[in-house]
């Protein structure tokens, strides 16, 4: 009696997730997992029976809730109570299981129980003990009893849920009535509309049509399943479930597809769907056809193969649109390559060519006029067929070659020329796809080989002389090239001296070509040649490319050094081709660097040497982290060595240099692992602060090596960047040569505190905040940064000599410190704010807030494994942004414009999502920002505003008003602004037509457009061209 007494107590409860209800749950469960749950489990079922057929909603619904919830949901810590499935599903045994069914199953009859009791069969068929037989009994009762598609959506979907369940886990008891199961689930589902039980009921059907006999039954399963062919489907907006009409169609595909009985029926129907005016439905068929051709067959499809292929023909040759064409050129592949797999015996006549006759002699007759329209047509049509099947392939070289080859050699027209070889290059990727690519597995057997291994000579012949024919037209020229590109990468098609030939023709395009077009499409080639073959490359392309740079950047050259560079580091990456090219590179450089007027020169080699090593750093490749051996010490040594001699050339000391070999360092040294890092670290720190220079290989000079002493000449302190870069680079776990970070520290301020070399300056307080950043806290660490706040805001305070250096150290510290979230860091930047007060002219606060949230590329970023909190830039922004509005509305006029510049900088850094919540009330003073001196604040402060054109056009609309003069006076020549700015203003502009309104835009249009008419003079053509386009799009709101 206690069961009934329980579930009476629950029942009278108030609600489901009162604390009286979630007791009574509690109990109920408890009762039943005492004693005989078996007879407990009746004695629930009886007293639930009358509550789950009420025909109150709320006490059914309530009802179920104790029987039909999932697991994780019952747990007296959420808002429903602790539900007996959850505490019984692995408990119960056969006879548990079968009493339940029992009792759902003679409840389906009744109408207003019929969705209680499908969602509890939902987690009933889930249950380890629910058996075959309980699997017979639970289809047979609802194909009997329900009528599924008189129920809302919810029921039918916890319907196809409970088939899904019983197809997957008892398909085997099922086929005892496979017959009755197969047309059971046809009615059930026939007539199903709703696309999210669609889902499920395509699923399930493919499921049937896998594991059960479908003979008796395969019209009955078509009709449900054509029916819905083809999807029209377009889900809502803004549609809570995600599903799309492609979803739909790739099903229901799926389903067609799944078994060749279909065939009979669904062929003549496609066919006919292809002649559809839709361009959707026309699409889908042509999809549909391209998966069902495999699994229908060449028998099922020969009968209507000619109209299929004529249909196809004519969607290729007429397609309103790109996806169509492409789609019927699939289709045409796979429905050949279906037909070819077609086993003919002996005495039959071989199918294919005669399926194809007609679609073959429209192609030859398009081919006997190489200009025709449907030229590039016929040459995919030719491409899609040849790579269906080896024998289809042969068809079409014999049909093909002997017409094309004779044309080629009777015309002297170079666009006759271009058409023919592209007809060529369409055989040859067809080639590539059939018979296998360089490099790649390929299902064709070894010993078969492409009928177009017999016009290999021809081929190269055609195709070289056509690439080096500098006085034709690029058409005919990039054909060639192409061409040569094919014949390497197909498999087994060119010889190893052959493939030398041809990549020296490459070569000759990269060091004698002067047109862009072809030059960038000979690198593409040896790019793509370069993964499989890097020899060739390595050995002629790479010393030919080194040899041709000119001894200085004086000489004329038809090919200039940056476009050889350029070339190097395309090809560079890939490992052979990098060891080769690597010590050619490092022996250019130091011959350049012997000459004092070749700054630029210099600096090109190194840039293209450090974006080849961080393309190879991207790519994980294992050739990086010798580097540090090969170019890292090494140009290191040079460094110094060069700062110990002054009658030396200084090439390697100027800045711009320096930071490139900087960034290279610190590329190769981010490779490397802690231990590795922690035996060069220390080697660093021998050299750098205790002035070791036997540790790179040079004996000790006359002259003391000390760039971290203040005394130091300047050619010395210089080379402190290479310092700073490397051990901001240093992992967390890698502890520096330091008798405690808080000396270290200390030495580190004091010493940047007295410097006047900018280069070493930011390069100690990058090392001051890397070290503070990755620095576990501790009280002794936090009250050293403490300590040396608190002097740093005293120097600042007062106004002395060092207040410049003493700022930037601070602002480091801060950067370090809000980086990872910590309070001292925003009490820090609070103080910053502060000092926004103070005039300009004396202290500079607001320009360092570009350093706070920018990012450093050489220290304090995830490359240099800082400590960085997830959203640090948005609360950070959230921090600042009142003070700084509010100091701006409450300060002097002359003192308005720090807070200003700061606030500027501020949003220039911070996530753009983040700008856009927060711009209504700023667009105001973004727009007095733009009348600041800074060009990269201007060009930051127009992109902001371009985006937000586009995304939240309202806030512009609003402030139209006062944006647009302001925009249109950047343009003004009597500004003076960079071009930069002014083609960004143009850029900015020119969103305005296409986001906002014309109501909005028209009073300005007259004006606008006029002044744009200005600078269509503008110097600059890169402006102008801008201006052309800006101007255009300010026209259409006039129209």
């Amino acid at each position: 009696m206690a069961v009934e007494q329980y579930v009476t107590d629950y029942m009278v409860a108030t609600g489901s997730s009162s604390t009286e209800a979630l007791n009574a749950a509690d109990n109920v469960v408890k009762a039943v997992n005492q004693g005989a749950i078996q007879q407990n489990l009746l004695q629930m079922i009886q007293a639930m029976g009358e509550y789950l057929t009420s025909e109150d909603d709320f006490v059914r619904f309530k009802g179920k809730l104790v029987l039909n919830k999932r697991k994780g949901q019952g747990s007296k810590t959420g808002d429903s109570p602790p539900f007996v499935y959850d505490y019984l599903s692995g408990n119960f045994n056969d006879t548990a299981v079968s009493v339940l069914v029992n009792f759902y199953c003679d409840r389906l009859s009744e109408t207003t129980c019929v969705p209680t009791i499908l969602e509890g069969l939902v987690a009933l068929t889930g249950f380890p003990h629910f058996s075959g037989a309980n699997a017979v009994l639970v289809a047979k009762r609802i194909i009997e009893c329900v009528d599924l598609q008189r129920y809302p959506q919810t029921t039918r979907h916890s319907a196809y849920h409970v088939f899904q369940n019983l197809v997957d886990s008892n398909s085997q008891a099922l086929k005892s009535i496979n017959n009755e199961f197969v047309f059971g689930y046809c009615k059930l589902m026939d007539g199903e509309k709703d696309p999210r039980n669609l889902m499920s009921a395509f699923k399930i059907t493919r499921s049937i049509i896998d594991q059960f006999d479908i003979t008796a039954h395969v019209e009955d399963l078509f009709e449900i399943t054509f029916c819905y062919f083809p999807i029209t489907f377009k889900p809502p907006p803004d549609d809570p479930y995600g599903i799309t009409a492609d979803d739909l169609k790739i099903s229901l595909r799926m389903c067609l597809a799944a078994t060749p009985l279909f065939a009979k029926f669904a062929v003549p129907l496609i066919l006919e769907k292809l002649t559809s005016t839709s361009g959707s439905a026309k699409k889908d068929s042509m999809e549909t056809l391209a998966l069902c051709a495999p699994v229908y067959g060449s028998a099922a499809l020969l009968p209507n193969v000619e109209e299929l292929l004529d249909s196809l023909k004519i969607e290729v040759f007429h397609a309103s649109d790109q996806t169509l064409e492409d789609a019927a050129v699939e289709s045409l592949r796979s429905l050949v390559a279906a037909i070819s797999t077609g086993v003919v015996s002996t005495t039959e006549e071989d199918p294919l060519p005669k399926s194809l006759k007609p679609l073959l002699d429209e192609c030859l007759a398009n081919l006997q006029d190489p200009e025709s329209k449907n030229s590039k047509q016929t040459g995919r049509i030719l491409r899609a067929v040849a790579s269906a099947s080896d024998h289809a392939f042969h068809i079409i070289t014999e049909a093909t070659m002997p017409l094309l080859l004779h044309s080629y050699r009777e015309t002297e027209i170079a666009t006759r020329k271009k058409v023919i070889l592209e007809v060529f290059l369409e055989l040859l990727e067809a080639s590539r796809v059939l018979y296998g690519s360089t490099g790649e597995d390929h299902h064709m057997d070894h010993d078969i080989t492409t009928p177009l291994l017999a016009y290999k000579d021809r081929f190269f012949g055609m195709f070289e002389s056509s690439l080096l024919a500098s006085n034709e037209y690029n058409g005919l020229r990039l054909c060639g090239l192409h061409g040569l590109r094919l014949l390497i990468l197909h498999a087994n098609y060119l010889t190893d001296n052959e493939i030398g030939v041809a990549i020296q023709s490459f070569n000759k395009i990269l060091l004698e070509e002067t047109d862009d077009e072809v030059r960038s499409a000979a690198l593409n080639s040896l790019e793509s040649i370069s993964l499989n073959y890097p020899s060739p490359i390595s050995d002629q392309t790479i010393p030919a490319l080194i040899n041709r740079l000119p001894q200085s950047s004086l000489e004329k050259q038809i090919i200039g050094y940056h476009q050889l560079l350029y070339a190097l580091k395309s090809l560079c990456p890939e490992p052979t081709i990098f060891q080769v090219a690597l010590p050619l590179l490092l022996e250019k450089l130091d011959n350049v660097c012997e000459n004092s007027v070749e700054v630029h020169y210099a600096h090109t080699i190194l840039s293209t040497l450090l974006d080849i090593v961080y393309i190879k750093a991207t790519h994980n490749h294992s050739d990086v982290v010798p580097c540090l051996d090969s170019v890292v010490w090494p140009l290191v040594t040079k460094v110094v060595a060069t700062s110990l001699h002054a009658n030396k050339s200084q090439v390697l000391l100027l800045p711009e240099i320096l930071e490139t070999i900087s960034m290279l360092a610190a590329t190769v040294f981010q490779r490397l692992d802690s231990i590795q890092q922690k035996v060069n670290i220390d080697k660093l720190f021998r050299l750098f602060v205790d002035g070791d220079l036997t540790t790179i290989g040079l004996l000790s000079e006359s002259v003391e090596f000390a760039p971290l002493k203040s005394n130091a000449p300047d050619s010395q302190h210089t080379t402190g960047q290479l310092f700073g870069a490397i051990v901001s680079s240093t992992r967390k776990d890698v502890a520096l040569p330091v008798e405690s970070t808080e000396t270290f520290l200390n030495h580190l301020v004091s010493l940047a505190l007295g410097i006047s070399n900018t280069i070493l300056l930011h390069s100690i307080v990058r090392v001051i905040g890397s070290v503070i950043n990755k620095s576990k806290s501790n009280d002794s660490l936090s009250d050293s940064i403490r300590t040396i706040a608190s002097k740093l805001e005293g120097i600042v305070d007062q106004r002395s000599q060092e207040k410049h250096n003493a700022l930037l150290i601070y602002v480091w510290i801060t950067k370090a410190l809000i980086m990872k979230t910590q309070t001292l860091g925003y009490q820090l930047a609070d103080k910053l704010i502060d000092w926004c007060s103070i005039p300009i002219t004396e202290v500079e606060t607001p320009q360092d807030f570009d350093i706070l949230l920018g990012d450093d590329h050489l220290a304090l970023n995830k490359s240099c494994f800082a400590s960085i909190t997830i959203l640090y830039k948005q609360r950070f922004f959230s921090f600042c942004l009142p003070k700084l509005v509010n100091g701006f509305r409450s300060s002097n006029e002359d003192i308005k414009n720090n807070y200003l510049i700061a606030l500027s900088y501020l949003l220039k850094n911070v996530p753009k999502q983040i700008l856009l919540n927060e711009l209504p009330p700023l667009v105001p003073l973004l727009i007095l920002s733009l009348s600041l001196p800074d060009t990269t604040l201007k060009v930051s402060t127009l992109e902001t505003f371009g985006m937000a054109t586009m995304e939240a056009p309202e806030v512009i609309a609003n402030n139209a008003q006062s944006l647009t003069p302001a925009l249109l006076k950047l343009l003004d020549p009597k500004e003076k602004n960079p071009m930069d700015v002014r083609i960004a203003t143009l850029k900015c502009l020119a969103q305005f037509p296409s986001s906002l309104s014309r109501d909005v835009l028209l009073p300005y249009a007259s004006h606008v457009t006029k002044q744009l008419g200005k600078t269509l003079d503008d110097k600059k053509r890169l402006v102008r061209k801008e201006a052309v386009d800006c101007r255009g799009k300010w026209f259409t709101i006039m129209a």
